[in-house]
């Protein structure tokens, strides 16, 4: 009996602590600003311990191109959490390193590279995926 309690105590700290940790994993933050007709969609990386290491990947948008649609689909997409466990975790950073190698710079009007749009679109398609 008393090794059925000793083993039943191991297993509930193993799964207190295995929750902890998933709870403070990596994680991305999409966060959505729009300030005088400028609309910036930043995906911020956290770290385990909730420090925000900065953004991996912003896109710039203007207001007034953007259809009733769109601008709703932005205010859905503000503050989605993607953790590190989640498979689209790993699709954005991927996709992030790649507009990286790149050289994507989200202040240009047009992208020299016909590879960069598609993978702005395919973010924002994961993004998307969250609000299904």
């Amino acid at each position: 009996m008393k090794k059925y309690i000793i083993n039943f105590i191991t297993i509930v700290l193993l799964f207190i602590l295995t929750s902890n940790c998933s709870i403070f994993a990596e994680k991305i933050i999409c966060e959505v600003r729009n300030e005088n007709g400028i609309v910036d969609v930043f995906l911020f990386s956290y770290d385990d311990k909730e420090n925000n290491l900065g953004y991996i990947w912003v896109k710039t948008l203007v207001e007034k191109e953007l259809t009733d649609e769109q601008i709703e689909f932005l205010n859905q997409i503000n503050d989605i959490q993607i953790v590190q466990q989640d498979q689209r975790y790993e699709q954005i950073r991927e996709l992030t390193k790649q507009l990286e190698d790149l050289d994507y710079n989200p202040l240009q009007p047009f992208a020299f590279n016909s590879q960069i749009p598609k993978l702005n679109t395919e973010i924002f398609e994961i993004l998307g995926s969250f609000l299904e």
